[in-house]
């Protein structure tokens, strides 16, 4: 892919950048390596704690992952740090999203069937977020 290409290239370059490591993480876990994403994920979050969507990042790495516990833990720790500033609406959206993967991940399906009911009938949803409805939902 693309995107890891040009990442791992800005790493090979020498950039240290937290942001090109969280990019990447989320590029590997689109991709479906958790495994490889959760160190770069884990990095992120030891030098940049405060930052809520670099946990995010962590919580849903983990979360796809299989480490549901760990990641549901990540996840909170994230919407804690989130709290203590205005949570943009793309972050406030992956929050619930994440959520959706926890449901997904505990086979909490109907408490899952009824949320993605409600994130449809949302008007406020990008497609991008929207097809991830959808990725969760199958």
């Amino acid at each position: 892919v693309a995107a890891e290409r040009y990442l791992r290239k800005a790493l090979a370059a020498g950039s240290a950048s937290m942001l090109v490591k969280n990019d990447l993480a989320y590029v590997l876990m689109l991709m479906g390596r958790y495994d490889e994403a959760e160190p770069f994920a884990r990095e992120t979050v030891r030098v940049t704690p405060a930052e809520p969507n670099f946990r995010e990042t962590l919580a849903v790495v983990l979360i796809r992952g299989g480490k549901t516990e760990e990641g549901e833990q990540e996840l909170d720790r994230a919407m804690e740090v989130a709290s203590k500033f205005t949570i943009p609406h793309g972050l406030k959206v992956r929050f619930e999203l994440d959520r959706m993967w926890l449901m997904k991940a505990k086979k909490n399906f109907s408490k899952l069937k009824a949320t993605i009911n409600e994130m449809r009938a949302r008007k406020d949803l990008t497609q991008e977020e929207r097809a991830e409805i959808e990725e969760i939902r199958k």
